[in-house]
């Protein structure tokens, strides 16, 4: 067999280029090698592609670990991804499946539109960052100022309160403020990452989650025209805000469908519990949109049946006859509350 050379016209898609934990970057004219964040050091000093290492070991630091996001960059392992690491799924979802799973060390997340992430389970992982330097992005939730220290209520259901927010960007947001949790961080997460991987135009769609000590908030996309209870059990001095018929079959469509796509679409069947008018909120179009589901698995499970139940007092909760009989939740519990809630 004879010899010959190859020639690379892109230095840093040679895999480990930069060695383990290095990041391979572009000056005008050379590949530069670096290290993610300030976390990190290099190994030698002399030899740039040597690689990195953590200044401190995740192991050293139980409960409180956070991904580092690297815009613009991919990173590779080898040997490659196994189809069993590679999901699609939000990127919030990517990277708090990542945190979660203990064998992980990275991932990326494809922003072209396909939601396709890749999970790095090897020892050995290497990054090309396409443009700019190697500098976490700011996360918008961390702006407190533009929640307005929840001073507007938007309301309060079975799993908390729900403030207006504003984000740095200016977008508006639904802060939820969740009420009774007694599970850890890394359950809470695991949760939360389940909630982040559904994708429906009938669910409302999770943005951002906050974890600090005790306090426990969920960030949500805003509906202008808020929930469906406000236009079905409304006073005479307010029918003109009485949805027509037309308005109320197309919303239970949208209901159902978002129902049907949590119990038989999801990876994991996740069941509502909590199914009523109050958690079906409205877009400025009055598309319906699902809310609160996956929130009976975030609260402390010992808590789970009383807090539902509770709530019956508080709205119009309909409930299947296994809740009261304290026999095993299945999906079936929400099909029966769809129908109360469509009679209704």
């Amino acid at each position: 067999m004879g010899s010959g050379t190859i020639t690379v016209l892109n230095q840093c898609d040679v895999f480990g280029y930069c060695g383990n934990m290095g990041i391979c970057s572009y000056s005008d004219t050379s590949p530069i090698c670096g290290c993610p964040s300030e976390n990190f050091r290099l190994l030698d000093v002399n030899d740039l592609r040597q690689g990195c290492k953590r200044k401190r070991n995740i192991e050293d630091c139980p409960g409180s670990a956070a991904m580092l996001e690297l815009d613009h960059a991919e990173s590779f392992t080898y040997p490659p991804e196994l189809s069993s690491q590679t999901f699609f799924v939000g990127i919030s979802a990517c990277r708090l499946t990542c945190l979660v799973t203990a064998s992980c060390v990275a991932s990326t997340s494809l922003s072209d539109g396909t939601g396709l992430c890749y999970l790095k389970t090897t020892e050995f992982v290497s990054g090309y960052q396409v443009c700019g330097p190697v500098l976490p992005n700011p996360s918008p939730f961390a702006d407190n100022d533009g929640m307005g220290e929840f001073k507007e209520k938007l309301g309060a259901r079975g799993f908390g309160a729900v403030y207006k927010g504003v984000l740095s960007n200016r977008a508006v947001v639904a802060v939820k403020q969740l009420e009774g949790i007694e599970q850890g961080e890394k359950q809470f997460r695991m949760e939360v990452a389940t909630i982040s991987s559904t994708h429906h135009l009938n669910l409302v769609r999770l943005i951002g989650f906050c974890a600090e000590g005790h306090h426990r908030l969920l960030v949500y996309e805003f509906m202008k025209n808020g929930s469906l209870d406000n236009f079905l059990f409304t006073t005479e001095e307010h029918s003109g805000k009485m949805l027509s018929w037309e308005y109320r079959y197309n919303v239970a469509l949208g209901t159902t469908g978002g129902i049907m796509y949590l119990h038989e679409e999801c990876r994991d069947c996740i069941i509502h519990c909590d199914l009523k008018p109050e958690n079906t909120l409205l877009d400025e179009i009055f598309n319906a949109k699902v809310s609160d589901f996956g929130l009976a698995k975030v609260i402390n499970p010992k808590d789970n049946r009383y807090r539902i139940l509770t709530s019956v007092r508080e709205a119009r909760s309909y409930l299947a006859p296994e809740w009261l009989a304290n026999l095993p939740i299945t999906s079936k519990s929400d099909v029966i509350a769809m129908g109360w809630y469509c009679l209704r």
